[in-house]
Parts: structure tokens; C-alpha cells; sequence
């Protein structure tokens, strides 16, 4: 039967208001209230990368596993990437400050001088010649949406003085290029090549698909976790990731954090990826948890002695949060608690305040951070 246009009208305006892309509900914290007394953050000068993204592996490259640390391109690895370190870092620390009310008008204006100074100068735009190139590119892609969107969801109004309209369209229209890089860069690739970066340049195209309400970037990232959660095994193990050998639990650590941040936004979206391919997330998040405090059962998997890197250590189980919060899986709050920091940059600043904050026994968690000088311990350590 033939609809009248008043129905076909309402039925358009309601396919658009269904269309808006969401995060998870602990992003809405109400309108941003600026501390009217107190200390803003020393804000460190800006430094905007420049050049090609010509950056060196820190793994020694004759070793097929990628396992062995060559510590002369670790440095230069550190010393070229440090620009975009210290802005991932900076981004989490003044947007946690700010969405938890801690923050000043000086922390605002330190954030988008920052923020602008990337965006006006189009950086990362520049060819990336080097896997950790690419890398770099889409960890801060990841950082700067996923922080950002703490500020986007909870201004007053749409054009305030705290973030003018005019320079949050020049953050999002640079945050809009730097996706579209990120995506061809882990786009057509071979099974064997897919894995914990493909997860991570997903993570920040998602971010960034419900800053700019995007759905042809939504779509992309949940055909990669997708992918990811077919190449999950019926022990819960990523193959590309058991071949890191003495690493194998640190990288489907590192893995699985992107990737449970991707299904926490699908599930914002009605997506219930938690469930995908027989809930695969969950055989994974079982597998890391079952090793971390003893590693045996992936060693033998793995055919090495895991490395001494403590999965409890500098905010590594952060995923836990989110885990938890869209899971409904309480099992693990305990080892939760007894953590002493879930801050990790790239993932969206404090993900227990972010997803938990309303869970008894839960209190905010601190730490001791110094951003004049980009020292954040309760940062993620680099890993590529």
C-alpha cells in the first residue's frame, strides 16, 4: 500500500534520529563545570610532529617472532615518537581532569591550544614508510577521539565559550582526515598479516566514527572486529599473536584491549558483538585472565618462557572496566580492586571512572601525574 508523505516523512526523520552514533553511557556526565579557584596542570609547550612517518620497529627484525628488544632503535623509536606520546598523554589527563570537574579554565585552553596547533598544522597527514609509522598514527588517532569525545558529549551548548564551534570543526575535520589515512593503511590485508594493530587502527577509527557521527567508519571498524573474533580459536587464543612467542600473553593483552573497547561502542549502537562468533570475546578475555598470574598453559601454546611483564602492572588489565561494565560479569571486580590504576591514554583516559564510576566499592582511583613534564605512570607503555 502506498504511504501517504506525512508517514513517509516521519519515517525518515526517525531513520535519522536511529542513525546517530553513541558511546557508552558513562561518557555523559552532564554539562562541564570549570573549577572557578584552584592550579591549572602546568600546560608543556606545544610540539607538533613534522615530517614523514619514518619510524623504526623496536624489535630486532631478523627475529620472526618480533620478540627481542634492539635497543638502539627502541631510543631512536622513543625520541621520534615522543611528540605524539606526550600529546596522547596529555589529551587523557586534562580530559579526565575536566569531565571529573577538577579542571580549570587554564586546563581547557592548555588542551585546545594543543589540540588546534595538530589540527591547524595537518599532522600525521605525511606518508607513514614504516609499520610504526603507521602505528603511531592511529594509537593517536585513537587517544585524541577517544578523549575528545569527553569534552564534545558534555559541552553546555553546541557553541561555547569553553570549545567556540569554529575550532571544534577544525579538530574534527583534521581528526576526519587522519581516519581516512588510518584506514587504508590496514585496509585489504592478508590473514596472516591482521592483528592487535589491525584491532587498534579500528579502536580509533570507531572513536572517531561517533565523533563525526560517521556510519561508513562505524561499519569499517565492526567489519575488523569481526574479523577478529573469527580468528579467535576455540581456546581462546589469536594465532598471529601466539607467534610473539616470549610475548604471546603480552600482545593478546595488548589485543584485547582495543577490541573490547570496540564491542563497549557496539553495544552503545544495538551491536551485541559480545556475542559474535559464539561469544569469541569472551573465550579471549578467559584465556588472558587464566595466565595472569600463571602463564604455563600459554607457554606451551606458545613454545616459550613467557617475558616477566606483569599484566597488573601500569594499567595493562584497564579493559576490565568496560569488560565488566557492558558483560554484566561481576567474576573479576576483585581482581579489578585490587589494581591499583585503569588509566590507559589510548583507551579513553580512566576507564573505571569512564565505566564503573557508579559501582559500590568502587572509589576514583589516583595517581600521581605531572604533565609539565609528560610524566604520566599510569600510562600505557608503547607497544608495536
Amino acid at each position: 500500500m502506498k504511504q501517504p508523505l506525512w508517514f513517509l516523512g516521519i519515517w525518515f526523520m526517525a531513520a535519522q534520529v536511529q542513525a546517530e552514533l553513541l558511546a557508552p553511557g558513562g561518557y555523559l556526565q552532564g554539562p562541564l563545570q570549570l573549577k572557578e579557584s584552584g592550579k591549572a596542570l602546568v600546560c608543556p609547550a606545544v610540539a607538533v610532529y613534522s615530517g614523514e612517518l619514518d619510524l623504526p620497529s623496536k624489535y630486532v627484525q631478523t627475529e620472526k617472532s618480533k620478540d627481542v628488544i634492539d635497543e638502539e632503535n627502541d631510543a631512536r623509536y622513543k625520541a621520534l615518537s615522543a611528540p605524539m606520546s606526550d600529546l596522547q598523554q596529555l589529551s587523557a589527563t586534562m580530559t579526565d581532569r575536566l569531565f571529573k570537574g577538577k579542571g580549570t579554565a587554564g586546563d581547557m585552553a592548555c588542551l585546545r591550544r594543543h589540540w588546534l596547533a595538530w589540527a591547524e598544522a595537518d599532522a600525521l597527514l605525511q606518508p607513514a614508510k614504516t609499520a610504526s609509522g603507521k602505528a603511531v598514527r592511529k594509537w593517536t588517532l585513537a587517544a585524541v577521539s577517544a578523549n575528545y569525545l569527553k569534552i564534545k558529549l558534555n559541552l553546555p551548548s553546541e557553541d561555547t565559550p569553553l570549545f567556540p564551534k569554529t575550532e571544534q570543526q577544525a579538530l574534527e575535520n583534521w581528526l576526519a582526515k587522519v581516519a581516512m589515512e588510518v584506514m587504508p593503511d590496514y585496509s585489504n590485508r592478508r590473514p596472516e598479516q591482521i592483528n592487535n594493530h589491525d584491532y587498534w587502527a579500528a579502536w580509533g577509527v570507531m572513536a572517531t566514527a561517533v565523533v563525526l557521527n560517521r556510519q561508513d567508519m562505524f561499519d569499517w571498524a565492526g567489519n575488523v572486529y569481526q574479523t577478529a573474533m573469527m580468528q579467535i580459536t576455540a581456546e581462546g587464543i589469536l594465532p598471529n599473536e601466539l607467534k610473539r612467542r616470549s610475548k604471546a600473553l603480552s600482545y593478546h593483552n595488548f589485543a584485547l584491549q582495543p577490541l573490547v573497547l570496540l564491542a563497549a561502542f557496539g553495544e552503545a549502537n544495538q551491536q551485541h558483538w559480545l556475542e559474535a562468533k559464539n561469544s569469541a570475546l569472551q573465550r579471549l578475555a578467559n584465556l588472558v585472565i587464566n595466565n595472569v598470574d600463571d602463564s604455563r598453559s600459554l607457554e606451551q601454546a606458545a613454545g616459550a618462557k613467557q617475558a616477566d611483564e606483569s599484566l597488573r602492572e601500569h594499567s595493562r588489565l584497564s579493559w576490565l572496566a568496560p569488560y565488566i561494565a557492558i558483560s554484566g560479569d561481576k567474576r573479576w571486580l576483585p581482581l579489578l580492586k585490587s589494581l591499583s590504576s585503569l588509566k590507559t591514554t589510548r583507551l579513553g583516559g580512566d576507564l573505571q571512572y569512564l565505566y564503573l564510576r557508579n559501582e559500590p566499592g568502587l572509589a576514583d582511583k589516583q595517581a600521581r601525574v605531572v604533565v609539565g613534564t609528560m610524566t604520566i605512570p599510569n600510562n600505557m607503555e608503547q607497544q608495536s
